[in-house]
């Protein structure tokens, strides 16, 4: 997907984000990274399964499986991993082959100022419900230590066990303010018209 700067919806090849966070834990236990910039690829080969939609009650849910999810920047991090201190900055890329992604929303209406009735997302949920691999590679973690990227590597399952409410949030959140954008500037008529 290209993206259409008059709806507000960016490029998804990739999308662009000029930061992004993943808070997981807490401080004195959970870990934090921040990327700037970041790139996510695969979005836009999203395939959509299982929708629910209750246009009576405004509301939505489906699955999603993202054939390669690549989340690729600048990052910084300090706090824990699997129990291991993890401090580091530089270049990364977290790869996640067949990402299976449960989302849910709510879809009250509202008026626009030009009058027209729009759709307003609300009440979002998104959650990781499964992946067949994920590989990992952060550059200078853990003072440079590439035993640190294969011991992550070697536990993929157990990170994305612990990071995955994370990552699905900080994902969630951004593929949020594109629906949004969307539905903030297209009228309900004209979205569902045929």
């Amino acid at each position: 997907m290209v993206g259409d700067k008059k709806l507000r919806v960016p490029s998804m090849r990739p999308l662009y984000v000029p930061k992004m966070s993943l808070a997981q834990g807490t401080p004195q236990v959970g870990l934090n990274i921040s990327w700037e910039p970041a790139q996510i690829w695969g979005l836009d080969q999203s395939v959509v399964y299982n929708m629910k939609m209750d246009y009576a009650k405004r509301t939505n849910e489906f699955d999603v499986v993202i054939p390669r999810f690549t989340l690729a920047g600048r990052y910084k991090s300090h706090g824990r991993v699997l129990l291991l201190p993890v401090a580091g900055n530089g270049n990364s890329n977290v790869t996640v082959t067949n990402l299976k992604v449960h989302y849910k929303y709510e879809f009250p209406t509202k008026i626009g100022t030009d009058g027209k009735e729009y759709f307003d997302i609300t009440n979002t949920g998104i959650a990781i419900t499964g992946a067949d691999h994920m590989t990992l590679d952060f550059e200078n973690l853990f003072n440079g230590d590439p035993q640190m990227n294969v011991f992550l590597n070697e536990n993929w399952r157990e990170l994305i066990r612990e990071m995955g409410p994370g990552m699905a949030e900080a994902t969630g959140q951004v593929v949020l303010l594109v629906v949004k954008g969307l539905a903030n500037h297209v009228p309900i008529n004209e979205m569902l018209a045929p």
